[in-house]
């Protein structure tokens, strides 16, 4: 038997006993029992003075770890290409083990197309990293860019839509035309609930409308909200309440005909 035939055995009776004691170590992980976790391993001998893992016999692959700080994460471990892999789901008790399974089948699913979980996380760091090095987190940049290309795709009234943001946050100072907020070159992560509430309060000395307010604020919120979910600018749109709006309506007088 050659040598690399020999240290490749050796890899895979290795291999096999690490599945073997996994298998012994899995439990059926509930939400009681990581609430009582310190208990749980405690009970079985174990020392909180190092970290702990537990395995899920219900999802395989799912792990939840405690540090020696007491603070909890899952995560999900896997096997590609013959390597072996672990990425985080989230913590706990964020995540329960619900949510942290239905992440663990997410993961799963990709590592069965074909992906490689590590490797697609870091691929969208740098991508992100890639994005703010060109300036795409500016509102005008990502609103003319990737947000177009998607408005055009699935909003019926995309220029309306990109015209109206431009009208109310741009830079624009010409005659005629609506005076922006000037924020077409400012981070998206940079605009604050104290910019919006200085925003609102200009719109209004200006005489528009409440309800015009709160359409240009939802308009603005929902290209927030999309560079959140494509990782453009890490933080969450401002919370903001809609200004009240008078639903009265407009007074009108009856004419001569209408009041016969």
């Amino acid at each position: 038997m050659s040598a690399s035939s020999g240290v490749t055995r050796a890899s895979e009776d290795l291999r096999l006993r690490e599945d073997a004691r996994q298998r012994r170590s899995r439990v059926q992980i509930t939400d009681t029992l990581v609430s009582r976790m310190d208990a749980f391993v405690t009970g079985r001998g174990q020392s909180l003075g190092k970290p702990i893992e537990i395995r899920d016999a219900f999802m395989i692959g799912l792990l939840l770890r405690r540090e020696c700080t007491g603070r909890k994460t899952w995560h999900y471990g896997y096997s590609f290409q013959g390597r072996r892999g672990r990425v985080k789901v989230g913590n706990s008790p964020a995540l329960d083990v619900k949510a942290a399974r239905q992440g663990a089948k997410v993961l799963a699913a990709q590592v069965a197309l074909g992906i490689d979980p590590v490797a697609e996380r870091r691929r969208q760091r740098e991508e992100c990293a890639r994005e703010l090095a060109s300036g795409e987190n500016q509102l005008g940049t990502f609103v003319e860019g990737r947000y177009a290309r998607w408005a055009r795709a699935h909003l019926k009234s995309h220029r309306e839509a990109l015209a109206a943001l431009k009208a109310d946050f741009g830079n624009s100072r010409e005659k005629r035309c609506k005076r922006g907020a000037g924020w077409w070159r400012r981070r998206m992560d940079a605009i604050t609930v104290a910019n919006l509430d200085r925003w609102r309060t200009a719109e209004l000395r200006r005489g528009n409308k409440p309800s015009t307010i709160n359409r240009a604020w939802q308009r603005l919120r929902a290209v927030l909200g999309k560079a959140v979910e494509w990782k453009v600018i890490g933080s969450s749109p401002p919370r903001l309440k809609k200004l009240r709006v008078d639903r009265r309506g407009r007074v009108r007088f009856l004419s001569l005909e209408e009041r016969q």
